[in-house]
């Protein structure tokens, strides 16, 4: 199967994912340096909610007779190796079967409420709740949907979408400002949605963290600048999860 960004192969009981050599402007693994990089980083950042999945980095190689995991030949590409889970067992389809009660619930919230606590805030991560950089994102997606207008989109529902977001961000600029001061401002899991989490008796996994930005690796002077824990932590610069005790309010 595959995305737009990545070609997933299920090998039973293991996932191997391997991203495409694209640059789409929020991200870039045009090359193999680059893929290794971002391989690196998601495996780094989803073993915060679900170490027992996210195994590891494993190169593949290019071979007379093909392609190998075994250290013959030339590196050809780099995959996120993964543990399979069960199918059937992601929250939205068990939504779709009456499967989800409070007992669940109860245990996502924890789940994250733990994980919230941890994180700590920091200048690095909270200056990105402010307007002018949430902004980067969305003027970056107008940009990039611009191409489609009258194709994909109309004038007039894009220039209103434009307007619209434009001025929340005018509008609200105050509520925004207010938590980044209430340290609101997290580095968290950066696109959860129902299809991003598992839960069976035994395990609740949240996976599929966000690792889109920075779009490109650290210069060597700016590793020798920032930790590696600094670095993992940028890329939630365009995200904001809710931190407990908010979970019932709305995240802006």
């Amino acid at each position: 199967m595959q995305t737009h960004i990545s070609w997933v192969f299920i090998a039973s009981p293991f996932v191997f994912k391997v991203k495409k050599p694209v640059n789409l402007g929020f991200l870039d693994f045009s090359t193999l340096e680059k893929r290794r990089y971002f391989c690196q980083r998601e495996v780094d950042l989803n073993r915060r909610l679900c170490p027992e999945i996210y195994l590891g980095v494993v190169p593949i190689y290019k071979t007379a007779s093909g392609f190998s995991f075994d250290a013959d030949g030339q590196i050809a590409e780099y995959a996120v190796k993964m543990r399979e889970l069960p199918h059937g067992c992601v929250l939205n389809e068990l939504l779709g079967k009456d499967r989800v009660g409070e007992k669940e619930i109860a245990r996502v919230i924890l789940r994250l409420h733990r994980f919230y606590e941890s994180e700590t805030p920091s200048p690095e991560i909270e200056q990105w709740g402010a307007p002018e950089k949430l902004k980067i994102s969305t003027d970056e997606n107008f940009a990039q949907v611009e191409p489609f207008i009258g194709k994909t989109i109309s004038a007039a529902a894009f220039e209103a979408i434009r307007h619209y977001t434009n001025e929340f961000y005018v509008r609200n600029e105050d509520v925004f400002r207010e938590r980044i001061q209430q340290h609101r401002i997290r580095d968290c899991h950066g696109d959860l949605h129902l299809d991003h989490i598992h839960i069976t008796s035994e395990r609740l996994s949240i996976f599929d963290a966000e690792k889109s930005r920075p779009s490109k690796p650290p210069s060597r002077k700016q590793k020798n600048q920032r930790s590696t824990k600094n670095l993992q932590r940028a890329i939630f610069a365009s995200r904001c999860d809710t931190p407990w005790p908010a979970l019932s309010r709305s995240c802006l």
